[in-house]
């Protein structure tokens, strides 16, 4: 029995991601049309349309969002096995403080590419003005 709840527990979760996706792509589609006009008025140029039109600072934009959604993940899956580690590990203290060993190198690996983007980020809009 609760195996079967535990089933269907994780279908309902899980199932709902491809709904909240669909609402999500429509309200992107809506969001990106409004930053169009603001930008046909306030610049008088279009956005890009196309991956080809973005240019050097817009692909590397993109690859950089794109280590950070990776490292997050990493640090997710990181941290999920230092939990099962921890919880299973009944007592045994060399398993505990291998558990805690994971879950800080995460903490601090995340903390580490957080500051790192922050600084970037800063240094960034200072040159750019």
């Amino acid at each position: 029995m609760i195996q079967k709840l535990t089933i269907l527990l994780f279908f309902i979760i899980f199932g709902s991601f491809g709904f909240a996706h669909n609402d999500a792509s429509a309200n992107a589609a809506a969001t990106l049309q409004g930053l169009q006009q603001t930008a046909n008025k306030g610049y008088g140029k279009p956005l890009a349309k196309t991956q080809n039109d973005l240019g050097v600072s817009g692909m590397a934009g993109k690859a950089l969002g794109a280590i950070l959604a990776f490292t997050g993940i990493i640090f997710f899956a990181l941290m999920i096995y230092g939990g099962i580690l921890w919880m299973t590990a009944a007592g045994n203290d060399e398993q505990t403080k291998k558990a805690m060993n994971v879950i800080t190198a995460a903490i601090v690996g995340v903390v580490i590419v957080a500051s790192a983007y922050a600084i970037t980020a800063y240094i960034g809009g200072v040159l750019t003005k």
